[in-house]
């Protein structure tokens, strides 16, 4: 009996060490866990009634070559923190170079196809700094080269895919953009 009371006591020492191995090797790993803070910018949007929306300037390089500039503009105290843009072109139109504009400091998105090219601009950048989009801004810069100037050509701002935003709330004032820019 002395033995099995002894072998008893044996099994719940060892059962006991086990388990505290255990839970230490668990406390161990995750103490060894690194830990990443993001601080994240809090700004307090208001919804507004007000809108923002398109404009654009026209440089005439040459015969063929054009700057185009399209800017924001609205009441001076609207901002934005998203921007989607998308100008349609036709077959007469070859886009060579697109610059970002002073709107925002990142520009994560910018596609060129064969007839329109898609720009997007946000407020935040991937080191959390943030910059919101006023009027009287340049959103982004577009150099375009016209294949045949004897031929009419133009860029149409694509209302479906465009989008001024502040606060996911889309303040784009359709009525006050430019529609179509002709050469």
């Amino acid at each position: 009996m002395f033995k099995r009371l002894f072998t008893l006591l044996i099994f719940l020492i060892l059962s006991l060490i086990v388990f505290l191995l255990v839970l230490n090797l668990v406390k161990i790993k995750k103490n060894s866990q690194k830990t990443t803070i993001i601080k994240v910018p809090v700004v307090k949007i208001t919804p507004t009634k007000n809108k923002m929306f398109f404009t654009y300037e026209k440089e005439n390089i040459d015969k063929t070559n054009e700057i185009i500039s399209i800017k924001l503009d609205g009441p001076a105290d609207i901002k934005a923190d998203a921007i989607d843009l998308r100008l349609d072109f036709d077959s007469n139109i070859t886009i060579d170079e697109i610059a970002t504009g002073s709107s925002f400091l990142s520009y994560p998105r910018t596609v060129v196809k064969d007839n329109y090219l898609q720009v997007t601009g946000v407020g935040l950048d991937l080191k959390n700094n943030l910059l919101l989009a006023k009027p009287k801004t340049t959103f982004v810069q577009i150099k375009l080269k016209i294949k045949n100037p004897n031929q009419k050509s133009s860029l149409k701002l694509n209302f479906e895919e465009s989008r001024i935003y502040l606060s996911g709330q889309d303040i784009t004032d359709q009525q006050g953009s430019f529609s179509v820019i002709n050469f």
